[in-house]
Parts: C-alpha cells; structure tokens; sequence
C-alpha cells in the first residue's frame, strides 16, 4: 500500500535524497542544451539599448543607485514599488557600467539562465519524472511571452524575485522528502523573504506551499498551517508595503471600473493568458481595455466568466484523479490571480511578464500531457512531433520579438500595431521630439490627448514641445490643463513657471517656482530657474543661495555654474567666478568657455 503511494506521487522520503536522483547524461546533458538554445535565442538583447518605458527611472535617472546608500534602499519606494535587493544589485551594475545597457542586459540572461535551470530542479524534485522536467525547463526557457522579462532592463525585479521565488519552493519540497527537516524550512522562509524583498508579487507562493502539501499528500492536519504561520505574516505585511507603494506611486487610477466589470475583465484575462501561452500571437508591451470606464462592456466578454466556471468544474474533476493538473491549473491560479486587475493597477488590462512564473503551472500540464502521449505506442510519434513544433515555435517567435525590445521606437511602434494607445503616443512623440521631429512629435501629442482627454502625461508633454518652439500662448492651456489634472505635480508648475518667465512675467513665473519647489525640494531646474529672477531682481545673494543649491542637488548642471559664475562677476568675486566657469565649459557649456577667455585669461 505504502509503495503504491510513493510511486504515485513521484517522491521517496530517503534523507539520502537531497538532490535530484538522476546524475546521467540525459539529465545533465539536456540541462546544458536548454541552457545553450536559450541563451542563443537571448544573445540579441545583449546588443539593445535602454528603452524609455520605466528604464529612465530604474537605472537612467535613478539617484537610489548612484551611490550606494543602504538605509536609503530599505526605507524607499521606485517606480511604485518596494524591492530593496533589486535597488542593491541595481548600483553595483552602476558602478561597474554606469548607464550602459549592455551589462544590465547581460545580467537580465544570466539571471533568466539560473532560473531556467533552477525551474527544472524544482519539477523533477516535485514530480520525479525526468522527461516532463526537461519539457517544463524548455518551455520555460524559451517562451515568447517571457522576452519581455528578460529583454526589458526594468524587469530585472521580476527575474529576481522568481530566483528566490523558484528556491523557496525547492527548499520546501527538501524539508517534506526529509522527515520536516529544520533546516530546509530555514532555507525556504529566507529565500522566501528574500524574495518578497525583490517584488511584493512573491507574496503568492503561501499559496504554492498549500499547493505542494497536496501534490505530496501531507496528511492535513492543523500542524500543515500552523508552520505556515511566518509565510503568512510575511505575505500580510509585504502586501501592505506592495499597495502602499502603488498607492503613492499614483499607478492606482482615479477612475476604476465596477467590481462586476472587473470580474468579467480578470476572466478575460485569465482565459487570454492560457490562451497565449499555448499560442503566443499578437503579444503586445501593452494590452487595452475594451472599453473606457463608464461604457457597457462588449457582449462577447461575458462568454469569458463561464469558461471560468468550467474551469473551476474541470479542477474539481481532476482533483484525485489527475492531481498533476489540479496542480498545475491551481499553481498558474495561485500566482497570476494578484494581476487580473481585480484591484486596478495600472491603466494596462494585461502584461506578457505576469506569466512568468504563473506558466509553469500551464507548461507542467502541457508536458505531462505530452509525456502520457510519448508513453502510448499509437500516439509516440504524436508526442514527438508536438513538442517539436511548440519548441521551434517557441524559440522563432522569441528570437524576432527581442527586436521589438531594442530600442524605444521599435517598442512603440509594436504596441500602436496592436491597439490605439495613449501612452505610446505620448511617449513616442517624446522620441521624435528629441530628434527634432517637431511635426511628427506634436501629432504624437495630439493623438494621445485625442484619445484620452484626461492623459496628464500627454499634456505636459505637449505643453514642453510648445514651449521649446516658442508657442507660448499655445502651451499655457496645456500647462493650466495638466495642473488641473494633476495639482500636485511639481514638474508642471515649473514648466509654467518657464512659460511665464521667457514671457517675461517674472512675478507669475517666480509664484509658479516657488510652488514647484515646495512641491519637488528636489527639483534642481526649479531653484537655477528661480535665482536666474532672484539675479534680475538685483538679489545676488538669494540667487547664489540657489544656483548653490541646484548644484548641491546635481554636480553636472553646467548653467548653474555657469549662471553662478555670473553673479559672482557682477559682484567682483573673481576666484569663485573663474572657477565656476572653468567647471561650467569642462561640463559642455560653450558659452562659459567664451566668458573665462575674457575674463579668466
């Protein structure tokens, strides 16, 4: 009776099984060939840039990891998330390779390489059947839909709380093989914090280990929950931390759909993400919303719930019979349920990189179904022939979609080939601004604010365009508009504190820098902007105070050092003076150049 238990579920409770059984060469060496078609398919993403989609705030434009500051990574929030660990691993690449994308990219493979590998450890530990491990590992390796979590600098907060994520577990499944081993539990609940210390969406595995006692057949007992008590405490405590973050971040929109809309939007979801994960077409960076808030919901979308329910049917059938299904549907569940928007976050009804870890559920499915067909006579060759197409499938559609992520253009490009939205017309318009694609750039512009009349992004961007081409009467409804959307955005105070000062209204223009200070302390182009007044209205020494300031809060800003030195010339402190110039030209400013020939010389 007790052999036939074992064989079914996969496992022996040996203490001598430490680590997977099978030391041969189809294990191992199928490990180095997933490994190596996998980083052959990733080898593009070493040569692309940055993208302007998050990366200006993880890496470009982030001062949390331009020195290393410890207490300052564990008290603060980036991009609207907690993730201290990913902030560390974030400056020492800095260090070494300041702002050049190469290395954080490299980093993004090799972490996606450890966690290929560690994802085939952990279903062999689990399942003990080599062949389905192999084929979970592949898939997991080579997927479209995970590219966008290893070519996209920012995702590196995903790869490594899936790291962590990924050990916890096989540390767990270690601790049931090894009579409850201590030790192994220790390991598990580290990794696990160390996890949640990446990414508050690790908050999810509790639910895993839950998951685990169930494939393995832990008696229940009211002792399977009380060990869990510290995982449970943890996942309180870091989700709290994880909605705080977005609350402050303002990624939790002002305007949500209903609760009932919602439900039929996260069956969708659910449903879609099954969906492209079997059939990975049409991805997209970005994926709308069928309609707007306040509009009725397509009547297609309602087919979405009931598919939900058959599901749920499906699992309960499968629940002793088919106990690697439950799992695996019940595993994919688990760890995508916190995304499918049922608390809004985000204005994007879905993302490729939320499947990350929540596919090894599917792909365990799908690779236990194939291995069932492999076993049958009739059906081998069957087998053989669907795993070949998935793999060649899989690794064509990722190796073209790394293009997509190779620079901005090429990202929004993509995403307005799937959908009119907004944000990639704002962005893009950016893009071409910086160009000096004027035309293009205010078309960008207009689309955006077209088709969301409330993107306060889109006008502030717009407002910047205006202003930079001397449109000043029509920049400053833009500028009146984004305040109004957005009252507490120190940025759009000081773009109409600019407007107002190249108009030459110094009183309106230094109301408006004052508030952006107050707003932003710092704001380093609000203070230079601010003393360049202060300096006009003969206070020379507020003006220095600021220029000082505005230097303090950026060593590289050459006008300061140069507007600083010219302060200092009218109050004939000549020393101060030459040497603000000579920093102001070593830092590109032509114009100090000029001035220290003349007056340093």
């Amino acid at each position: 009776m007790n052999k036939k238990k074992n064989k079914s579920n996969h496992f022996s409770s040996d203490k001598k099984n430490r680590f997977p059984e099978i030391k041969g060469k189809k294990y191992w060496w199928s490990l180095i060939a997933i490994l190596f078609l996998t980083l052959i398919i990733y080898l593009p993403s070493l040569k692309n840039e940055f993208v302007s989609l998050d990366d200006d705030g993880y890496v470009i434009n982030n001062p949390l990891i331009q020195h290393f500051n410890l207490k300052l990574m564990f008290t603060s929030y980036c991009m609207g998330n907690y993730h201290p660990f990913v902030l560390a691993v974030y400056t020492f690449i800095y260090s070494v390779a300041k702002d050049l994308p190469f290395t954080y990219h490299l980093v993004n493979l090799l972490i996606h390489l450890l966690n290929t590998a560690i994802v085939l450890f952990l279903i062999y530990e689990l399942v003990g059947v080599v062949e389905i491990a192999i084929v979970v590992s592949l898939f997991f390796g080579i997927h479209p839909m995970h590219v966008e979590s290893v070519a996209w600098v920012s995702e590196l907060k995903d790869l490594m709380y899936t790291s962590f994520f990924l050990f916890s577990l096989l540390f767990y499944i270690k601790y049931i093989k090894n009579d409850l081993s201590k030790k192994y539990f220790v390991f598990s609940l580290i990794f696990f914090l160390c996890s949640l210390f990446s990414k508050g969406m690790g908050v999810s595995l509790t639910v895993v280990l839950l998951l685990i006692d169930y494939y393995l057949q832990r008696k229940i007992q009211l002792k399977i929950f009380l060990e869990k008590i510290p995982f449970f405490i943890l996942s309180i405590v870091f989700g709290v931390i994880a909605l705080n973050a977005q609350k402050n971040s303002g990624a939790i929109p002002d305007e949500i759909y209903p609760l009932s809309q919602r439900i039929v939007f996260a069956s969708y979801s659910f449903v879609l993400y099954i969906v492209k994960l079997i059939a990975p077409v049409n991805l997209s960076a970005y994926y709308l919303y069928p309609s707007k808030v306040g509009e009725n919901i397509p009547d297609s979308f309602f087919i979405f719930p009931v598919l939900i329910l058959l599901i749920i049917a499906g699992c309960f059938y499968a629940i002793k019979k088919y106990r690697i299904i439950f799992f695996g549907i019940c595993f994919f569940s688990a760890t995508i349920f916190l995304v499918l928007q049922l608390i809004p976050v985000g204005s994007a009804l879905m993302a490729d990189r939320y499947t990350y870890i929540p596919s090894i559920g599917l792909f365990l499915i799908l690779s236990f179904g194939l291995n069932n067909l492999y076993q049958s006579e009739t059906f081998k060759i069957v087998a053989i022939g669907l795993f070949l197409f998935f793999s060649i499938c899989f690794s064509v559609l990722s190796y073209q979609r790394i293009e997509i992520w190779k620079n901005s253009m090429n990202l929004y490009n993509d995403i307005l080939k799937n959908g009119e939205v907004p944000m990639a017309y704002s962005n893009r318009g950016m893009l071409y601004q910086n160009v000096g694609d004027f035309v293009n750039a205010e078309n960008d512009f207009n689309k955006a604010i077209l088709l969301s009349p409330n993107y306060k992004e889109a006008f502030m961007n717009r407002s910047n365009l205006l202003i930079g081409l001397g449109k000043y009467n029509e920049a400053l409804p833009d500028c009146n508009r984004t305040i109004e959307l957005d009252p507490l955005n120190a940025k759009a105070y000081y773009n109409r504190g600019s407007l107002f000062y190249n108009q030459g209204d110094y009183k309106k223009s230094l109301i408006d820098f004052n508030k952006s200070i107050v707003l932003n302390p710092q704001l380093a182009e609000a203070y230079c902007n601010r003393a360049n007044i202060y300096d006009l209205n003969q206070q020379e020494d507020l003006a220095i105070t600021d220029y000082s300031k505005a230097i303090q809060l950026n060593s590289m800003f050459a006008l300061a050092y140069s507007n600083r030195a010219r302060v200092y010339l009218k109050l004939k402190r000549m020393g101060e003076a030459c040497q603000d110039l000579k920093t102001a030209f070593n830092l590109g400013n032509k114009d100090a150049y000029e001035m220290y020939n003349n007056f340093c010389n």
